[in-house]
């Protein structure tokens, strides 16, 4: 517990914090041990850490050269484990803990994807978006179930797939008894309560609530046979 304290104050989590904060996932709420979090930040964090550091120079060396910086990192980390949300959109009500997801979010309004693939013609508005995307070029598949040979890219596409072990489903519906394990999944049922059918024919006055039927059903206006 201790070196996971040491780490975590003396900044060489913050390498760690930043890309499980900023990779496919919303910051806040964090995965942090509780006896991590009042150690560092119901003590005085940063002497508390000095005074035991003793014998690691790199580390003291590093901190007493940049404690602004390091101070301001603990403060923007404390805020992603509270969950406290500072900064406020003037186009609606979305809140977020750091202004680069702001800024990130601004961008869904003005409609700004600056980051660029190299290989195809995607673009998206946040950096870790685009390095999601890259995967599917190179194949890699970081993400694997430890119950059984599934892999993916995206750690929230890991998260989905445990679920058909664990039999956990907690998108529940507030119509029925119906329950989901992926909040998309629920949103189409949802339509079965509301009548909504989105997916509608030009070539006739077909309509359905889903996707995968509305593909079925334009293949029966082309040559090809759905079944």
């Amino acid at each position: 517990m201790e070196d996971v304290i040491h780490n975590f104050q003396s900044g060489h989590f913050l390498a760690e914090s930043s890309s499980l904060y900023s990779e496919d996932t919303d910051a806040g709420g964090g995965d942090m041990p509780a006896e991590v979090y009042d150690k560092v930040f119901k003590e005085d964090e940063f002497s508390v850490h000095m005074s035991e550091c003793s014998g690691r120079e790199s580390c003291r060396s590093s901190a007493s050269n940049d404690s602004t910086q390091t101070g301001e990192k603990f403060k923007l980390i404390a805020q992603l484990i509270k969950g406290e949300k500072s900064f406020m959109c003037n186009e609606c009500n979305y809140t977020c803990t750091t202004t680069s997801r702001l800024k990130e979010h601004i961008r869904s309004h003005t409609g700004e994807k600056p980051y660029k693939c190299s290989e195809c013609v995607y673009s998206c508005a946040a950096k870790r978006d685009l390095k999601i995307h890259m995967r599917t070029h190179s194949g890699e598949k970081p993400f694997k179930c430890s119950e059984c040979d599934y892999s993916c890219t995206k750690s929230s596409t890991l998260k989905v797939h445990v679920r058909t072990h664990s039999g956990e489903k907690p998108y529940k519906c507030n119509m029925c008894d119906y329950s989901a394990a992926k909040s998309s999944t629920l949103k189409v049922h949802m339509r079965t309560h509301s009548g909504e059918k989105p997916y509608k024919c030009k070539q006739c006055d077909y309509s359905c609530t889903k996707s995968s039927s509305f593909k079925v059903h334009m293949q029966t206006h082309s040559c090809v046979k759905p079944f």
